[in-house]
């Protein structure tokens, strides 16, 4: 997925999710990376130049972002805020419908828009928290609130590398198994998450946007570290609640198969064959890892015993914290 390789009107220009993303404007969020000059974009994000689409349908409380599908293109809705539309050679224009700040654009185009054109392009995007120990990397799953940021940063803290935290971006690699793609190096935390798992002295960037309770935690001003290259990966654990002390129980088959497919950023598909292109496109992924469950109680406290009880998935951690 090429659009061409002059970046010379870009202002922003950064690797992220195993891609080259350029935009008119700057972007927040991640530490910066080297691009070299003549790289090519598989992400450009432009200002419209015309009006912007229309959605089939009126917009109503829980669409975040309203997603569909207009012939070639994929077209994004984000009520009061911003609308994107993407082709499938990367190309995304974007409307704001009111002024954003720089934190609020940013989330909504790197962490919303951008994996969900990497999937409506064909890679294998999942809407998790990720960290590599020394068994490789661990994918974290879970609906909105179940603590997957939380888990990432007191595995970050423990001395685990931090892959990403809301987005994991996969690329296959030998022997039919697939990487996991460095993500944004920072973590998006409430303020007492931050300071319960890394301490008072937290170092805190504004809010990831302006309805946001959380905030960016960058990994470099907080002595995280984070990873430099894909890292092949070994597991993907979906959280879940209990009372009791936490388990981690396996996961086959179909299930394996549907908690993929119900975490991707993966655009809607219709049509009498959609079901067996779900199961061509997720099943080598579903083939190549381990799939777990992770019952646990959700509070600060019950964090040390849930370290514990990963170890043995992740290895151990790259660096002592």
């Amino acid at each position: 997925m090429e659009i061409g390789n002059d970046l010379s009107a870009s202002v922003f220009s950064r690797r992220v999710f195993g891609s080259l993303v350029t935009a008119d404007l700057e972007l927040v969020g991640f530490a910066p990376r080297p691009i070299g000059a003549n790289s090519p974009s598989d992400i450009r994000i432009v200002r419209g130049s015309a009006e912007p689409p229309s959605a089939t349908r009126p917009l109503v409380a829980g669409d975040w972002p309203l997603v569909e599908r207009h012939g070639h293109r994929l077209c994004m809705w984000f009520p009061g805020e911003l609308v994107a539309r993407a082709s499938r050679d990367g190309l995304v224009e974007y409307w704001q419908l009111r002024p954003l700040d720089r934190e609020t654009f940013s989330y909504d185009l790197l962490d919303a828009v951008a994996p969900r054109v990497l999937a409506f392009a064909g890679r294998h995007v999942l809407h998790g928290g990720s960290v590599a120990g020394s068994e490789g990397a661990v994918v974290f799953l879970g609906v909105s609130g179940a603590g997957k940021s939380t888990l990432t940063a007191a595995l970050a803290r423990h001395g685990y590398d931090l892959i990403g935290d809301d987005v994991a971006a996969l690329t296959p690699s030998a022997r039919q198994q697939f990487n996991v793609e460095p993500a944004l190096a920072s973590i998006r935390l409430r303020e007492d998450s931050a300071a319960a798992v890394l301490g008072s002295e937290i170092a805190m960037a504004p809010k990831m946007a302006d309805w946001s309770a959380k905030r960016v935690v960058a990994a470099r001003d907080n002595r995280l570290e984070v990873v430099t290259g894909p890292i092949p990966l070994q597991s993907v654990v979906l959280l879940a609640e209990h009372e009791a002390a936490p388990t981690l129980d396996a996961v086959t088959g179909a299930e394996a198969f549907m908690l993929l497919r119900e975490h991707s950023f993966d655009p809607p598909t219709a049509g009498p064959t959609a079901g067996i292109d779900l199961l061509d496109r997720w099943g080598p992924v579903a083939d190549s890892c381990k799939f777990w469950r992770l019952r646990r109680h959700k509070s600060f406290e019950s964090l040390p015993d849930i370290v514990n009880v990963l170890q043995p998935l992740i290895g151990s951690p790259l660096r002592t914290k």
